[in-house]
Formats: C-alpha cells, structure tokens, sequence
C-alpha cells in the first residue's frame, strides 16, 4: 500500500499489507490517525492504523488487528462514522 501526499504529489509511506493481491482497502479517518482495513487473496482481514500528525516520513503503520476467515473475501468497508466495518464475501 502506497500512501499519498496529493498536495505535494509524493508517496510518503508505503508498507506491505499482504503477501500477494489486496482485494479491497477502505480508509476512515479520526482527528491525525487514519484507519485502513484491507482484505487478500490470502483471507485475512486486517486493521492499520497510521498517524499524520507527526514528520510523516517517520510516521509508522502498526497492525492492529488481523482475521482469518474460512472463505474468500471481496469487499470491505467501513461506515459513515467510521465505527463498523462491513466485509463482503
């Protein structure tokens, strides 16, 4: 996953979300952190948290929380508020 400064037309982070095909990616956003959900071909749904409020070349994505599921999922998304996620199979 590839992080853009569309101000300044530059990648600013980029980090490796899965070990082959991301599906889907969702975003949301609370104050300076923003929430990414992501979806692979490997079943797993996993939840990152990246925080621009700090320099944002040294700002880090942490993992927060990763699922294995028993089928293929295709689509994920989060609610207006940001509060849910819903995943698609």
């Amino acid at each position: 996953i590839y992080i853009w400064n569309t101000e300044y037309n530059e990648v600013i982070k980029s980090f490796i979300a899965h070990s082959n095909s991301i599906y889907s990616l969702a975003v949301t956003r609370e104050n300076s952190n923003y929430y990414f959900a992501t979806i692979g071909n490997d079943r797993y749904l996993r939840l990152w948290r990246y925080n621009s409020l700090n320099d944002n070349h040294n700002s880090e994505v942490y993992l927060l929380a990763e699922r294995k599921f028993q089928h293929e999922l295709r689509k994920v998304k989060f609610s207006y508020d940001g509060i849910y996620l819903a995943v698609a199979t």
